[in-house]
């Protein structure tokens, strides 16, 4: 998810955006530019077994909440909680 590579130009979507200037850039899953950019990633794991749902997300930031970008980003959380279903 914090993949920087660019896609090649014939692999691109046409959507009015100049090649050049604006749809390459957009084009990695991790945005890096001095107009825009991936400011976190988050990531959700579901799992259910009987009749529990597990859920785990955990995210990483280059912000800290100044909204400073700090790269690379250190500002880690993370929650998990299960759901029981009632009898």
């Amino acid at each position: 998810m914090r993949n920087p590579q660019l896609a090649d130009d014939h692999l691109l979507p046409s959507t009015g955006l100049s090649l050049e200037e604006r749809e390459h850039v957009l084009s990695a899953a991790f945005i890096e530019s001095e107009w825009y950019g991936t400011r976190s990633t988050t990531a959700l794991r579901v799992a259910v077994a009987g009749g529990e749902l597990a859920l785990q997300i955990k995210e990483l930031s280059d912000d800290e909440g100044s909204h400073n970008i700090k790269r690379p980003g250190a500002f880690e959380q993370s929650d998990a909680f299960t759901i029981v279903r009632a009898a």
